[in-house]
């Protein structure tokens, strides 16, 4: 029995989705640079948390982070971020 066309239009999407791998890294740094984007830098992230248990169910975490070479982009300075967060338990 032959198969529909919407049958074989499913199958060869979902063929190609599970066919797709992410591009390595000398087709992205190739790709930066036919946008005229500088690749050769990496963005790297320094991280201080401290998580406290203040009651059984109540913890609260404060995180500093110092961001070199955000988005790999040599115009953007180095950037400080700083994150306050609370968690319940119930």
């Amino acid at each position: 029995m032959p198969s529909s066309p919407a049958r074989s239009a499913a199958a060869s999407t979902t063929k190609s989705v599970w066919a797709w791998r992410p591009p390595t890294t000398a087709q992205y740094i190739e790709s930066q640079r036919q946008q005229g984007r500088r690749a050769e830098t990496s963005e790297v992230t320094l991280e201080l948390t401290y998580l406290a248990q203040l009651t059984r169910w109540l913890t609260a975490q404060q995180s500093l982070q110092y961001v070199v070479n955000p988005n790999t982009d040599p115009s953007r300075r180095d950037a400080f971020v700083a994150s306050f967060r609370f968690e319940a338990s119930f």
